[in-house]
């Protein structure tokens, strides 16, 4: 039995629950690929509501794509913990010994999210969307 902070592999421990969290995503990969049909469906209407001018779509494109990677995030966000408030891990977050699974959370949160977030903005601006 492991009484102290000490003597757990943390490393290791946060290597397991992002492992855990990714392979959540493997197996329902409509959480993330909802908020990327989201971005990209808003990027492809918003000229047709601003105009075809484009001097004005290349002034307004950055902010447009900020703005719509944020939401998109935002629909990921909602869904993070339900799975964990359900079975209940989400109390051993109060514990100080699992500050691994922080790290894990948000290294889950980066390969999950900002990732394809950014690999869209790429893909758009490369693609010349805007």
């Amino acid at each position: 039995m492991v009484t102290e902070a000490r003597d757990i592999d943390m490393l290791g421990y946060c290597r397991s629950q992002t492992g855990r969290h990714l392979m959540l995503v493997v197996r329902s990969p409509s959480e993330v690929i909802n908020p990327l049909l989201f971005f990209l469906l808003v990027i492809i209407l918003f000229p047709l509501g601003l105009g075809p001018d484009p001097e004005q779509l290349s002034v307004l494109a950055p902010g447009i794509l900020w703005v719509v990677a944020l939401l998109a995030n935002l629909m990921i966000c909602m869904r993070l913990f339900v799975d964990d408030f359900e079975d209940g891990s989400l109390e051993q977050l109060a514990m100080p010994i699992y500050l691994s699974i922080y790290l894990s959370i948000y290294l889950y949160i980066y390969l999950s999210v900002y990732l394809s977030i950014y690999l869209s903005i790429y893909l758009s601006i490369y693609l010349s969307i805007y």
